[in-house]
């Protein structure tokens, strides 16, 4: 996850991406090896270091999930359509 895309949408959103990318590099371990790499692009990553940062970026993504989490009210009804900084727009009255 680039610093550049964290202001893209909601922390869960991101999360569920992050979890998306994962899930495709551990299905790439699983049918051609850890050490393996796309034999069509010339500087491939080898899928264990493919794997390893998307588990970064996950953790990361799990991090920032949670600490927005914990600024929601309790009780709150937190929508989907957000502003690109984390508030949903009914929340700013929008």
């Amino acid at each position: 996850m680039r610093a550049e895309f964290d202001r893209y949408g909601s922390p869960a959103v991101r999360l569920m991406e992050e979890l998306a990318e994962l899930s495709v590099a551990l299905a790439k371990v699983e049918r051609f090896g850890l050490d393996d790499a796309n034999p069509l692009v010339p500087a491939a990553i080898p899928n264990r270091r493919r794997a390893e940062g998307e588990i970064s970026d996950v953790v990361r993504a799990i991090d920032a999930y949670l600490r927005w989490a914990k600024s929601v009210p309790v009780g709150s009804h937190v929508l989907t359509d957000y502003a690109g900084d984390g508030i949903s727009k009914r929340e700013e009255g929008r």
